[in-house]
């Protein structure tokens, strides 16, 4: 029971020292590759930067779910006709086009609902006056 002890303590420990390593991080030091033709800046507003961050993810599940099908495949190929493998090939392809569509509904969903939400063509806050 000591040794659970120490483990929990030695994760919070842990966890604890990264969560303050990370108030040292005042600015952006790093430069962000550009993606999708969207790049951030020093002097990037929110709208830019929600717009650098959903391409990126859009672009990442894209490619996730094109490797799980890939995976699928090959793993389907190579399982010669044995029972179990082949099964779990078909499951990894069905995960994959499962993602795809679910990635390509969201997008879709969002640009029924407001075109400028996924185009990102937002304008700024006005002041609210009373």
């Amino acid at each position: 029971m000591k040794t659970q002890h120490k483990k929990i303590f030695l994760a919070c420990l842990g966890i604890i020292l990264f969560f303050l390593s990370l108030s040292t991080a005042s600015a952006l030091e790093g430069r962000y590759p550009p993606i999708l033709g969207f790049s951030i800046t020093d002097s990037s507003s929110f709208i830019d930067y929600s717009r650098y961050f959903f391409n990126m993810g859009m672009a990442i599940a894209g490619i996730l779910a094109v490797l799980t099908i890939i995976f699928g495949g090959v793993y389907y190929l190579i399982s010669f006709n044995r029972g179990k493998f082949t099964d779990e090939g078909k499951q990894w392809v069905k995960a994959g086009i499962l993602g795809l569509i679910l990635l390509v509904s969201a997008y879709l969903i969002a640009y029924t609902i407001n075109p400028a939400l996924v185009d990102f063509r937002l304008q700024r806050l006005l002041p609210v006056s009373f």
